[in-house]
């Protein structure tokens, strides 16, 4: 009796890894970060470090307007290969805690949501998209609104265009000024390919690199603050077979607006590992580094971040 139920075990296991396909991805991420950083003013010789903690709570989930297989490609990329149309919800919390040493204290939440689809037109493979969302920038309500258009590019590869936006408006009354428009438009264009390519016996090599270009105006209390900028991220990934894959990926940002320059880098090493098809882990490890020079003071920041995620399929 009990051979005959490890064999259908076994037999109710291998039909499940054969059929290996899923209609709903969801993930959920923590993470916790801390960073140090230097403040030089440049209108006196006030100087002070800061320590600086912070924790991030995300949960996205992904639903496909047909069945994703998953035979003989990795579990994390079937999604992308499987050229079904989609609809997705991304949800995120991060609070920043700073410390200085002359004891003033400062904390700040950002809060994001996000409703997208993305719909893929066979024969010609057209890709197009769109999301709406809203942040909630510590008490500060921004909107959010994106299209792209792309297409695919043989069997593993995607190129999009997306354009986006992110405004903030207010009106309110000033006991001096009177009316005041307190108003903010970020606007930005990014490129991005992706490609996953099989290197045989089921292990693939996944790249992706995007540039995106962005503008930014703003007014408030009556002072404006107008500059440009732009991002260059990238990351490759090798899988070992469906389950296990090594990656990594770097951001470098610079802006420049009537208020100074910012440099940001960040480098992040990450391991991927699905049990089954349809439960998987991820763990990456993020070091930054970002130079700040405004007209007041220079800011130096260096820290690290780990965060951890569960992803599942059904």
């Amino acid at each position: 009796m009990l051979n005959k139920f490890i064999l259908g075990a076994g037999v109710l296991l291998a039909a499940s890894s054969a059929m290996a396909n899923f209609t709903v991805e969801g993930d959920v991420s923590l993470g916790f970060g801390y960073a140090e950083a230097e403040v030089d003013s440049n209108r006196s010789s006030y100087s002070a470090d800061a320590e600086i903690d912070t924790s991030t709570r995300a949960l996205k989930g992904q639903a496909y307007f047909g069945r994703v297989t998953t035979a003989d490609v990795p579990f994390r990329e079937a999604g992308f290969l499987s050229k079904l149309s989609s609809v997705y919800l991304d949800v995120s919390r991060r609070k920043t805690e700073t410390e200085y040493d002359d004891d003033y204290d400062s904390e700040y939440e950002v809060k994001t949501k996000r409703l997208g689809i993305r719909g893929v037109i066979p024969g010609p493979n057209l890709i197009l998209g769109g999301f709406k969302g809203t942040e909630d920038f510590d008490g500060t309500d921004f909107d959010l609104l994106g299209v792209s258009i792309g297409f695919y590019i043989g069997d593993g590869g995607a190129l999009t265009f997306e354009y986006s936006t992110r405004e903030y408006e207010e009106s309110y009354y000033d006991y001096f000024d009177g009316y005041v428009d307190d108003e903010s438009s970020e606007k930005s264009v990014v490129v991005n390919y992706k490609q996953v390519s099989s290197m045989g016996e089921r292990n693939h090599f996944a790249f992706w690199g995007q540039i995106g270009i962005d503008r930014y105006d703003s007014e408030y209390d009556g002072d404006s603050n107008d500059g440009n900028g732009y991002t260059i991220e990238g990351g490759i990934t090798w899988y070992k077979g469906q389950k296990l894959g090594f990656g990594a990926s770097i951001l470098y940002m610079y802006q420049d607006s009537d208020s100074g320059e910012v440099l940001l880098s960040k480098f992040s090493p990450a391991l991927t590992y699905d049990f089954v098809e349809n439960v998987g882990l991820k763990v990456q490890l993020t070091s930054m580094y970002q130079l700040a020079e405004y007209d007041f003071a220079d800011i130096e920041t260096t820290g690290i971040e780990l965060s951890a995620g569960l992803t599942v399929r059904f």
